[in-house]
């Protein structure tokens, strides 16, 4: 008497898996493993350990990290060439060729620094980072300025910008002409 092998529960003889199911079922254990440690970062903490989040739909790699005080996300903003207009001097704060990203992992604050000056703000519902820092500085003019610098992006990805403003204090005369500038920046 002939032996046939036992079917499988699907009714069907078992064998080698196939390239296409291992690529399937690594790509379902890459993402719940990668669902995972998020949602155990941003909601429990996981005792402090750092995951690394590497969002292949843009240029953007983020670093999610918690402790007992919630959870934040780090990137790095890189300043494309300054623009100022002639002849002005202005007192950017935008140093250096990049910048030190922070903020919540979601709506909530941020932060940004290049070297001594720090950036704050909060990123919206809609995952947009709007920071700023305010400035004075004495001029050759005889008067005292005050700027305001702001960045503002898509946390996701996609194109930065900042820009500057001063005026003369209240209470002046005699100051000279006001100067502004920007820049485009992208997230690393």
């Amino acid at each position: 008497m002939l032996k046939h092998p036992r079917p499988s529960a699907c009714g069907t003889r078992p064998g080698p898996p196939t390239t296409a199911s291992l690529q399937v079922v690594n790509r379902l254990f890459l993402g719940l493993r990668v669902c995972l440690l998020v949602v155990c970062s941003l909601v429990t903490g996981c005792g402090g350990r750092t995951v690394v989040v590497d969002d292949d739909r843009s240029s953007s790699s983020y670093v999610a990290s918690s402790s007992s005080g919630g959870s934040s996300c780090r990137a790095t903003l890189v300043v494309a060439q300054l623009e100022v207009q002639p002849g002005c001097t202005v007192d950017t704060r935008i140093s250096g060729a990049s910048g030190a990203l922070s903020h919540a992992c979601g709506p909530g604050p941020a932060e940004a620094r290049f070297g001594d000056s720090i950036f704050t703000g909060e990123v919206d519902a809609q995952g947009v980072a709007r920071l700023s820092i305010r400035t004075e500085f004495p001029f050759s003019d005889g008067c005292r300025w005050e700027t305001k610098q702001e960045i503002e992006g898509p946390i996701g990805g996609g194109p930065w910008q900042y820009t500057y403003r001063e005026q003369p204090l209240d209470g002046q005369s005699g100051c000279a002409n006001a100067c502004v500038a920007r820049a485009s920046m992208t997230v690393q």
